[in-house]
């Protein structure tokens, strides 16, 4: 289940996994995830129940050779800009040392 609060609302699945909106036609998501993957068969839905945006690129890591081998990322470019939903900020601050942190 997804977080019900508006910070989460660019998070979503892509190919049964999980994926964020980080510019308004691109998703970050792992280089595992999308590697091989059928480019016409590959969406993206906000929060795992929204409408399906279409992959139009798959970009992954130019180091990914394998799950546990390190640079796991990619980026997917959507063949439509997803409107009225702010994408994820990047985490400039320095206050994580020492931090709790959770995953639901």
């Amino acid at each position: 289940s997804y977080a019900q609060s508006a910070q989460f609302d660019a998070i979503g699945t892509i190919l049964g996994s999980s994926g964020t909106l980080i510019a308004p036609q691109w998703v970050l998501t792992a280089a595992h995830v999308v590697q091989g993957a059928n480019l016409a068969s590959t969406s993206f839905r906000l929060r795992g129940t929204g409408p399906a945006y279409q992959a139009s690129h798959i970009v992954i890591h130019p180091s990914y050779t394998g799950i546990n081998t390190g640079n796991d990322i990619a980026l997917v470019r959507l063949s439509s800009v997803i409107a009225g939903v702010t994408p994820a900020a990047i985490y400039r601050g320095a206050s994580e040392v020492g931090a709790l942190s959770s995953i639901t």
